[in-house]
């Protein structure tokens, strides 16, 4: 079977191998994602064709999609059906990774950010948070809306220092070079972060930019440097539907008292 030029491998139907057919279909589409065989955005055929091409029943694909969708390697979207996630080809990403994750942990390429960049005197609480004076204190607020295929999908609002444009040699009269430091550079000068992470109804939020899905997944964030020093305090609003974010996760130490 072809997918946009592309083979899909059969799977393994000895009778020796004692995996279910589930599993085994999450192996060839792995194999395949490996192999670069299928990219980023590539529209699978429907579950009826590949139960046949596989010779499987339609349940047992439906597990295998279900199994592969809650692993972030595909995705469902109303007008496209199932579709192969940028998130399959992306192994280091992740909140273990200082990365902005709007652009990093879409399960669709991001292909358009709006940015807006204000100036305001800075609270207590803000001061406090970037370890900065209050008095005569100024942030730079930058609110980003993140965009795939024409939808919004997630928004940001990072909250900075004014002078660190000034700290870091930014333009401020270069509009590109600021949405750079912003969206990219920012990331590349932490060392680590203090984050926060909850979930929300959309309809309880106000902003109205992403009403339309079913929850919203919100994370915040103190960005510090190499020398613990706070950077940014950034809030993230990201629509449950179109991210997926893996988290490296260990033992906990045992302990020796």
């Amino acid at each position: 079977m072809e997918l946009n030029g592309s083979s899909i491998l059969q799977i393994d139907h000895s009778p020796d191998n004692q995996l279910p057919y589930y599993v085994r279909i999450c192996d060839a589409f792995f194999k395949m994602v490996d192999s670069k065989m299928i990219v980023a955005g590539q529209q699978l055929p429907g579950e009826n064709i590949l139960a046949s091409y596989w010779n499987v029943s339609r349940g047992t694909v439906r597990e295998a999609m279900r199994k592969l969708e809650e692993d972030g390697f595909i995705y469902k979207t109303k007008g496209k059906g199932t579709v192969v996630s940028e998130r399959a080809f992306n192994g280091r990403h992740g909140l273990q990774w200082c990365n902005n994750p709007c652009t990093e942990d879409c399960v669709e390429t991001i292909d358009r950010v709006d940015t807006r960049i204000t100036y305001e005197p800075c609270g207590e609480f803000l001061a406090n948070v970037l370890g900065c004076e209050r008095g005569g204190f100024v942030v730079a607020v930058a609110d980003c809306d993140y965009f795939a295929d024409s939808e919004q999908v997630s928004a940001s609002v990072a909250m900075l220092p004014a002078k660190l444009f000034e700290d870091y040699s930014v333009d401020l009269n270069d509009e590109a070079e600021m949405k750079r430091f912003i969206l990219e550079r920012l990331y590349d000068y932490a060392a680590a972060s203090e984050a926060f992470i909850n979930t929300f109804d959309a309809e309880e939020s106000d902003d109205q930019r992403l009403k339309n899905c079913s929850s919203i997944l919100f994370i915040e964030e103190v960005l510090r440097d190499s020398k613990d020093t706070p950077l940014a305090f950034v809030k993230y609003y990201l629509k449950g539907n179109f991210y997926r974010i893996p988290l490296d996760r260990r033992s906990k130490p045992i302990s020796t008292i």
